[in-house]
């Protein structure tokens, strides 16, 4: 097995483990939701803490665990008229070149999350609601999830590249579906 496929298989696991982990948070969310609704209006009960806990922490954490996994699976938006249009090489430098594109453009976004965790914790600032919430539980979430949509884009770049040289291609990736 090359280095490329293990680093690919290690990066697999980690982003199954993310989408599981967003899949977890967003049963978790639904679960709040009907339980806060039936304390509201059955109960007059309502669980206070709802809001806080999906707005701050719940709805980040499905959203930036989940990226790279969509990302893996060329769920995200592509325009694709074009491309029975053009060459697979050609295919291939465009999406090695897309790859490095959409990576510079998100180490800004992966930057600007960790600056904000990192002022956060060292701060302590806390969002006060129904409780005294921790700021950095949320924004720790954001360069964690793009920091692996990162190695995604590298292991993008990396193998359309070596693909357009004519190099290796990882097992069972065809010319548009490289895992």
């Amino acid at each position: 097995m090359s280095v490329l496929a293990r680093a690919h298989d290690r990066l697999s696991h980690i982003e199954r483990t993310g989408g599981i982990i967003a899949c977890v948070a967003q049963f978790v969310i639904m679960a709040i939701v009907v339980a806060d609704v039936v304390g509201r209006y059955a109960l007059n009960m309502p669980i206070e803490w709802v809001y806080d806990l999906i707005s701050r922490y719940l709805m980040a954490l499905m959203f930036f665990f989940s990226l790279s996994w969509t990302l893996k699976h060329g769920e995200h938006v592509r325009v694709l008229y074009f491309r029975q249009f053009i060459s697979a090489r050609a295919r291939r430098v465009l999406d090695a070149t897309a790859a490095l594109l959409a990576a510079a453009v998100f180490a800004m976004v992966l930057e600007a999350g960790i600056t904000r965790f990192w002022g956060d914790w060292v701060s302590g600032d806390v969002f006060v609601g129904a409780a005294l919430w921790p700021n950095w539980i949320g924004s720790m979430l954001v360069p964690i999830g793009v920091g692996i949509m990162m190695l995604r884009f590298a292991m993008l770049a990396a193998v359309n590249t070596l693909a357009a040289m004519g190099g290796e291609v990882l097992p069972g990736a065809e010319d548009d579906q490289l895992f």
